[in-house]
């Protein structure tokens, strides 16, 4: 009986000495930003940050509008075409120099090519 005491004992007394001998834990892993110079043996095409980063989406495109930029679509054609905030209401500039208000269609919304001008 006392030899099972004394092994549970001694057990808990090396697993303990154990702990406080380990490496402190591995940095916390770095992320790195791929660009063209940057080396690599993917076999794949690495694609560049500016263009992940060019096109928003709906959220991020109005959010822009709120700090006053303006956007557009890219699908739209016309570059003199966008979108900006007209005294606190939503507004297109039109090519022929008109503003109207802006009704966001389902298209506005789940578009991902938004872009700030």
């Amino acid at each position: 009986m006392l030899t099972k005491i004394f092994s549970k004992l001694l057990n808990k007394n090396t697993m303990e000495k154990e702990k406080e001998q380990v490496a402190p834990s591995a940095p916390a892993l770095e992320i790195v930003e791929v660009t063209q110079s940057t080396p690599t043996t993917s076999p794949l095409p690495v694609k560049r940050v500016e263009e992940v980063s060019r096109f928003l989406d709906f959220y991020e495109a109005v959010k822009q509008v709120m700090e006053g930029k303006k956007i557009r679509r890219e699908e739209w054609d016309e570059k003199d075409y966008y979108g900006f905030l007209n005294d606190g209401i939503l507004s297109l500039h039109k090519t022929d120099g008109t503003l109207h208000h802006w009704i966001i269609s389902d298209g506005d919304i789940n578009g991902t090519d938004w872009v700030v001008l």
